[in-house]
């Protein structure tokens, strides 16, 4: 019998690594926004502190940085201006 080849092997898991951290951060997401009514002058950042451990401690480094990457900015596209809108008055948006 003859030895598969190493490298092709690990490259689906590596794969795998890497699409659990979008989706945690994805989920992440979905969470904040979702839980955003109940909890409404609370920041839910935690949320993606713990996609970003997860995806670090089941992933390796690289999945963790793309993580941390993806939450930074999940937070800034998604929460941010949310945060901004309701500093400033109405006459001033």
């Amino acid at each position: 019998m003859e030895k598969q080849n190493l490298p092709a092997r690990r490259h689906p898991r590596l794969l795998v690594r890497y699409m659990a951290a979008i989706a945690l951060v994805g989920f992440a997401l979905f969470l904040t926004l979702s839980l955003q009514e109940y909890f409404k002058n609370v920041m839910l950042s935690p949320l993606f502190f713990c996609a970003v451990i997860l995806t670090a401690w089941y992933g390796g480094f690289g999945p963790g940085i793309l993580a941390g990457a993806l939450s930074v900015a999940a937070i800034e596209w998604f929460l941010s201006y949310q945060v901004v809108a309701l500093e400033r008055g109405s006459n001033e948006i």
